[in-house]
């Protein structure tokens, strides 16, 4: 059978039988699998472009190392983002040390090591501060207000490190330490709270501070 397109003839193969297209006036188009396999080939052909130009970016000759140097690429740079985040916090802590030095705080008292000898007057405000929140934060609780609760928490927290700044308490430390001790306490449903069972380690307060080794 002689087949002809735009004019020109057209051999038959075995592999790629041609049907006729009615739509086109004494033409014919290639059978769907032959289409199909000129698809695959183009796709096939895509994909090496894109690891060649992928081994180009890398510089290397090896085709299959861009693949691992892109995967092990983006978890840098996800680690990187999470650097940048941790490295942006800064612990309640380190937030009071910079109010009380800003705004020099009970005349600037900031103790470089833990002591209970600071003034009276320091020692008495700093009482009636946290009476003060805790009071109104328990006023929040009773009113059922989230938005008051959330800030009352927020003040008994800022009052509560501020006094460990007054008193040279390095209050991250001591904090990390008393959740340490408290990750070992066993829970209780019958009693509805947390004991301290057999595997108890209590807190290294004195050790934390300094003043036992």
């Amino acid at each position: 059978m002689n087949v002809t397109v735009n004019g020109e003839p057209v051999p038959e193969t075995s592999g790629n039988a041609l049907v006729r297209d009615e739509g086109i006036p004494g033409g014919h188009v290639a059978c769907d699998t032959a289409i199909g396999g000129l698809r695959a080939e183009a796709e096939d052909l895509r994909a090496k472009v894109a690891r060649y130009e992928n081994a180009i970016t890398w510089n290397t000759s090896c085709l299959a190392c861009p693949a691992v140097l892109d995967s092990v690429y983006a978890e840098t740079c996800r680690a990187e983002a999470a650097e940048g985040k941790l490295a942006a916090f800064r612990s309640p802590e380190a937030m009071l040390r910079e109010f009380h030095a800003s705004l020099n705080v009970h005349g600037g008292l900031m103790p470089e090591a833990p002591t209970a000898d600071i003034p009276l007057w320091v020692s008495a405000l700093r009482r009636d501060l946290l009476d003060e929140e805790v009071s109104e934060l328990r006023d929040a609780m009773k009113a059922g207000d989230i938005v008051k609760i959330a800030d009352g928490i927020a003040d008994v927290v800022y009052v509560a490190v501020g006094t460990a700044v007054a008193y040279g308490v390095p209050f991250d430390a001591v904090f990390a330490e008393v959740h340490r001790s408290n990750m070992t306490k066993d829970n209780d449903p019958a009693k509805g709270k947390l004991v301290k069972g057999p595997g108890y380690s209590p807190p290294r307060i004195a050790e934390v501070l300094g003043l036992e080794s």
